[in-house]
């Protein structure tokens, strides 16, 4: 794989190329020769940022209805000294899972978030080629950013479920 010099995100020889510039570029870590990522692995790269777009917005929406819900559900959720003792049970247990529903949900749009940057910076790290021994963009996730390829997965659908739980 051919070497360059990675420079404000951009590839090739650097266009400030005087003596100065190098040491400056080399001192906050851009001037060192990188490995620019291949075609393909920049391709799943790309469709597994994509992958977790159309996870996040979901996520975004979810986080959005519970809090419309606590907010309908307001009265609903109060407890009184006239209730039952298994109502008042049942009231705070749906008031923490809608609690921990936004928690969640916040969580995996986080989550995707910050794993879409470190998708969409491979050019400006060290990347290894053996990324483009996978062929699916779920798998490239897999082997490469498993945990936050699970933490996306597990706070959504977890969320997901403490929302209608609740």
């Amino acid at each position: 794989a051919p070497t360059t010099f990675a420079y404000f995100g951009g590839y090739g020889p650097s266009p400030y190329a005087g003596k100065r510039t190098r040491k400056g570029l080399r001192a906050r870590g851009g001037g060192i020769p990188r490995e620019v990522p291949s075609e393909e692995v920049e391709a799943l790269a790309g469709e597994a940022f994509d992958w977790l777009a159309n996870l996040g917005a979901p996520a975004a929406l979810v986080a959005g209805a519970v809090l419309q819900t606590l907010s309908d559900e307001k009265d609903a959720l109060r407890t009184y000294r006239s209730d039952r003792h298994w109502v008042k049970i049942a009231k705070r247990a749906a008031h923490l899972l809608l609690i921990s529903s936004f928690a969640l949900n916040i969580l995996s749009i986080f989550s995707t978030t910050v794993t879409g940057t470190m998708l969409k910076s491979l050019g400006d790290r060290n990347v290894v080629e053996a990324a483009a021994e996978t062929i699916s963009p779920l798998g490239f996730m897999k082997s490469n950013y498993e945990f936050e390829y699970l933490t996306a997965r597990i706070t959504f659908l977890q969320g997901l479920l403490h929302w209608l739980g609740g």
